[in-house]
């Protein structure tokens, strides 16, 4: 059976407000990934290499329901993590003892034992020494709802 859009839109709502999984009491964690990996559905915590804490601090998403909403352009149903105050940014801070190669951001409970998704950096970012910024644009999902069967 195929769903209708009604249903399958109704996915991203379920997903988004879920308290076992995105919408945590606790909150999500999202820290950068230090050692290279292929994103994958089947990823597992073991499967990624977190970076080291200092300064690469965990990042928490507001907790709570998260933002979802359709892309007008594309149909795809959009999970959007509600950043934190100062965003998804990262800065090596003073005496920052690299070189340490950030490969893209992981998802995660906030005790790291469930990872809910990654995205990776088209290149690599090489963090080399104080005072030097990582960002990341948006924390989302894009489901395309034609593919929920």
């Amino acid at each position: 059976m195929i769903p209708t859009t009604l249903l399958a839109n109704r996915l991203s709502k379920v997903v988004a407000a879920d308290a076992t999984t995105l919408a945590l009491p606790a909150g999500c964690v999202v820290v950068p990934l230090s050692a290279d990996f292929s994103p994958s559905p089947n990823l597992v915590p073991a499967s990624v290499t977190k970076a080291p804490i200092v300064p690469f601090f965990p990042k928490v998403p507001t907790p709570g329901t998260q933002f979802d909403s359709v892309d007008p352009v594309t149909g795809e149903l959009v999970i959007q993590m509600i950043e934190p105050v100062g965003g998804w940014h990262w800065n090596t801070g003073v005496g920052f003892a690299g070189p340490v190669t950030i490969y893209g951001i992981g998802l995660f409970n906030d005790n790291y034992t469930l990872l809910f998704g990654t995205a990776k950096y088209a290149t690599p970012i090489v963090l080399t020494g104080d005072n030097q910024n990582l960002d990341w644009p948006n924390v989302e999902f894009r489901i395309d709802p034609t593919r929920v069967h």
